[in-house]
């Protein structure tokens, strides 16, 4: 009974010493784009940091908000972010629904906490996650909050993010000017220097000065690739380079990325490889291909693969299941359901008698054999 009767001594103790914190004189005003926000709980101060009721500051930002009772998590939504937040939990996660792959982890300064009965969470931090901005004015002690932009996407390396207000985009800094003018229907993500923006249906390029590069007539896009982007136009596609200048003619069913400047690119479903000036270094004869890589490219013929170098010539005969790309001078092949290794003029240097192989790399390689997995050398033998 002692026992029990010296903890609870313990949390009252606690209790009186967090309660000063927050109390009648502590209550701030709460401003939403110039309006005050009315509810049965007004903002307060806490440790130094602004409270504000949760339900309320939601409703004025045109935000959904969802209660789980059991796990005490808080979601707030709107048609570009999900926020959550945990009671007495430090951390504010955030989700860009626009781009799932941009994920927040954001520490508070103050956790949320229940304060009769309502939900209390801290301004500064759910505002600015959700796009807004914020500001003390102690002589009255109010915040007001302001939502510039009904969208802002996670800051690139060079400090610039895309913003929407309205149905138009653009990009702002991290003190949150306009330094692209929001004037675009879409916009994407800066990729070596230059983003894919849109006026109507069709798309462009700007750098990131906000000078566009290119005219406004693509139907789609990729972001820029070592140097280049792919952009499709009255239905086929070709490639334009970082200066804004078509390098090719606008032919192509399919196109990919240049890897070792030289890019596959399908035709009539025909795969064929060109230069970075757009020449075809590969004829269109083969149905599928891979990227190039250590002078190779992998490709296939009538269901057998092979391998063709970066002249354009077919060095290993398309006649295997299965082909991995060329390391340290060799290639992995698949023959009736068993794996050996040809080197670049075809020659198959290490019969194909395993059951698994794969790449060399520090000049060995692990294959397996009648259940027992062992590392080769170049020249076939077994490595102690």
């Amino acid at each position: 009974m002692k026992k029990y009767f010296v903890a609870i001594i313990l949390v009252l103790s606690m209790l009186i010493s967090v309660m000063p914190a927050i109390g009648a004189d502590t209550e701030v005003g709460v401003y939403v784009n110039g309006k005050s926000i009315i509810s049965d709980q007004p903002g307060v101060l806490a440790f130094g940091r602004t409270l504000v009721p949760l339900r309320a500051i939601c409703e004025a930002m045109d935000c959904q908000v969802e209660w789980f009772a059991d796990e005490q998590i808080i979601e707030i939504r709107n048609e570009y972010t999900i926020i959550s937040l945990k009671i007495n939990n430090d951390i504010l996660k955030k989700l860009d629904k626009e781009n799932e792959e941009h994920q927040e982890e954001i520490q508070l300064d103050v956790a949320p906490v229940i304060y009769n009965g309502r939900t209390l969470v801290p301004a500064r931090a759910v505002a600015e996650a959700l796009y807004a901005k914020v500001e003390w004015n102690a002589a009255e002690k109010c915040v007001y909050i302001t939502r510039e932009f009904d969208f802002i996407s996670t800051f690139d390396e060079d400090g610039l993010a895309i913003a929407k207000k309205g149905d138009k985009y653009g990009y702002i800094n991290r003190n949150r000017d306009a330094v692209i003018e929001l004037k675009y229907d879409k916009a994407l993500y800066f990729s070596e220097g230059f983003a894919a923006v849109a006026k109507g249906e069709k798309y462009g390029f700007i750098n990131k000065e906000g000078k566009e590069i290119t005219s406004f007539v693509y139907e789609d896009t990729t972001p820029f690739d070592d140097g280049f982007a792919i952009v499709k136009k009255k239905g086929k596609w070709g490639y334009i380079n970082d200066k804004g200048k078509e390098i090719t003619t606008f032919i192509y069913d399919e196109a990919y990325p240049f890897c070792e400047g030289l890019a596959a690119v399908v035709k009539d479903k025909k795969v064929g490889y060109i230069n970075t000036n757009g020449i075809r270094i590969v004829s269109f004869m083969y149905d599928s291909g891979s990227d190039f890589f250590g002078g190779f490219a992998a490709v296939t013929k009538n269901g057998k693969w092979g391998y063709v170098n970066n002249k354009g010539s077919l060095v290993v005969g398309c006649k295997y299941d299965c082909a991995y790309t060329f390391c340290e001078g060799l290639a992995a092949v698949q023959k009736d359901g068993k794996w050996g290794y040809v080197d670049a003029k075809g020659k198959e240097v290490i019969p194909c008698e395993y059951d698994d192989a794969h790449n060399f790399s520090g000049g060995l390689a692990l294959v397996a054999k009648n259940g027992e997995e062992f590392y080769i050398d170049k020249n076939g033998y077994r490595a102690e």
